[in-house]
């Protein structure tokens, strides 16, 4: 009896041992896959960028506005916006791997932190992320002085072609389509960046063409390589007042504050309708189940009227921001421009290098 219980007592000892070097385990694995996947160890704030870079946190706390340094410094956009296919001009970087992209695209934290990079570079360049659940851009106020540095600045035109790319990988496609689609207004609508024509056509567009065999070749991107981020599936779950109203303090007009609290407002009487919409459903389901008897059909007049009235909220918002969609063309035809792009180029591509992002 008293082997019996030693036995015992060893094996609850043994399970104490057990349950730390389970800890331990978890602890290690977590370790290991940060040293080994150095991108995804960066994107967690645990690895800084070289050479001479920093923590992920500080270059988005201290780098943001200094465009001297941004513009100089060649060693972090590498790091900030890795690819599958390499690490460009930067040796110390290195390509992103398909185990460190799907780790990004699954961790909130990692996933925010390349929506604040994103935001980095488009401050940098003049412009700013006007919707996070659709990924519009605008312009900033001071957009043509950035503008003026990115049409003079050829390297910013490889920087971009990398943003994009690297969108698509770290689970952030939606962005990707629409930044291409207001660079492309700018440049061929606006005649805003008149240098930038030819990098649209030939490198920016075809990124949207991620069928196409050259994209493929290139990029080594798939269709499992595009899923949503966390960032995306949290947010579209839980509603996005709290991101708009977020957009509301970054906003530098007294309009544009007034814009995101409509949204906020809009996107709150949407989900309150719809939870309330989905409760009454489920009760009166749950009620005719009881009472054996088919539930009632919900009331047609008070949603049709709703949608009206969203619609006419929509109109409004359209007239108030007539200066910015005029003569813009739609995502659909930027993504066929590019497909036509892709097609035209086809043979010479084949023929010559890929060029290197910065």
């Amino acid at each position: 009896m008293r082997r019996s219980g030693g036995r015992s007592g060893g094996r609850g000892r043994g399970g104490g041992r057990d349950s730390n070097r389970n800890t331990n385990n978890n602890a290690s694995v977590m370790l290991r896959r940060r040293t080994q996947a150095p991108n995804y160890s960066f994107y967690c704030n645990q690895t800084a960028s070289k050479p001479d870079g920093a923590l992920i946190d500080k270059i988005h706390t201290k780098w943001k506005g200094n465009y001297d340094l941004l513009e100089d410094h060649h060693g972090y956009i590498q790091w900030l916006f890795p690819l599958f296919e390499g690490g460009g001009m930067n040796f110390h970087s290195t390509p992103l791997g398909k185990t460190e992209a799907k780790l990004i695209r699954g961790d909130h934290a990692a996933s925010e932190r390349v929506a604040k990079s994103y935001e980095l570079m488009l401050h940098f360049y003049g412009m700013k992320l006007k919707d996070r659940q659709t990924g519009e851009v605008a312009r900033r106020k001071n957009y043509f002085l950035r503008y003026a540095n990115l049409n003079r600045n050829a390297h910013n035109q490889l920087r971009i072609t990398r943003i994009l790319t690297s969108l698509g990988h770290m689970g952030f496609q939606r962005w990707k389509n629409k930044l291409a689609e207001f660079l492309s207004n700018e440049i061929e609508v606006h005649n805003e960046l008149p240098a930038c024509r030819s990098a649209l056509r030939l490198h920016w567009l075809p990124t949207l063409d991620v069928e196409s065999a050259t994209f493929v070749r290139k990029t080594g991107e798939t269709a499992r390589d595009r899923l949503d981020s966390v960032y995306f599936t949290k947010r579209d779950k839980d509603g996005w007042a709290q991101a708009d109203l977020d957009l509301a303090e970054d906003s530098t007009t007294e309009e544009e504050t007034k814009q995101a609290l409509q949204r906020v407002r809009k996107r709150r009487r949407v989900e309150q309708t719809t939870t309330t919409t989905t409760t009454t459903t489920t009760t009166t389901q749950r009620t005719a189940i009881i009472n054996s008897s088919p539930p009632e059909a919900p009331e047609q007049d008070q949603t049709q009227e709703w949608e009206e009235k969203e619609e006419e909220e929509e109109e409004e918002e359209e007239e108030e921001h007539v200066a910015d969609v005029d003569g813009f063309i739609p995502l659909e035809s930027a993504s066929q421009l590019a497909t036509d792009t892709s097609h035209h180029n086809a043979g010479k591509e084949a023929n010559k290098p890929p060029t290197s992002a910065n």
